[in-house]
């Protein structure tokens, strides 16, 4: 997959000041999601279950439904 995945965000208040910290040094997006949410990746598109939060680039927002060729990369 063309983004990182991390689970559980909201059990540790510190994972999401990390998580963008994180992303200054990595060139992958990161998809975030707290317990209960998540996504399918199929035929190339990013259907995001729940609360989900890109991460990129030192920024976090909120994430959407999307194709992958329109991640938000670095």
């Amino acid at each position: 997959m063309p983004f990182e995945f991390f689970p559980h965000r909201d059990a540790d208040p510190g994972y999401l000041p990390a998580l963008v910290h994180y992303s200054l040094i990595t060139s992958r997006p990161v998809l975030a999601c707290p317990d209960g949410s998540g996504a399918i990746v199929t035929d190339g598109r990013v259907e995001v279950i729940g609360e989900a939060t890109w991460i990129v680039n030192g920024s976090a927002r909120t994430a959407k439904d999307g194709v992958l060729s329109d991640l938000p990369l670095a």
